[in-house]
């Protein structure tokens, strides 16, 4: 009954919510959970950390890329590492309109058997001595 007799303003209506604005919301709900504070100070940073097709290349990516990056500089030359604004880098995500994939691509068997020849060339794992390791 409330879809019948509920919306009589446009605004109220779920399609005339423009495209793009529903696009960005989607992006926040998976990165940066809306407003700053939100993110920061109300602990929703990284809240839904889902592993979906563009959001791992487009977002998680480029965060890990940049942490270790940061890292590294300060490693080299001995200072902190520079404070990184994540939420910025989540927004800007979020504001972009990107097309992501919306099918499948690629074929999983081939990149398992890539995984496997490579973990091959990596050698044997070592021995782990009785009564050490994690199974204690």
């Amino acid at each position: 009954m409330l879809d019948v007799c509920g919306p009589v303003s446009g605004p109220l209506f779920l399609g005339a919510i423009p495209r793009a604005a529903l696009e960005r919301d989607q992006r926040l709900i998976v990165s940066a959970w809306g407003g700053r504070e939100a993110s920061e100070a109300g602990g929703l940073h990284d809240y839904a950390n889902r592993q979906l097709s563009g959001l791992v290349s487009g977002l998680y990516a480029p965060r890990w890329r940049r942490y270790f990056t940061s890292l590294e500089r300060a490693l080299a030359d001995g200072s902190s590492q520079t404070p990184i604004d994540w939420f910025t880098m989540e927004q800007t995500w979020a504001d972009a309109r990107t097309r992501e994939p919306t099918a499948p691509r690629g074929d999983p068997w081939r990149l398992a058997a890539r995984v496997a020849d490579r973990l091959g060339k990596c050698g044997p794992l070592p021995a782990i001595a009785a009564g050490s390791g994690a199974n204690q």
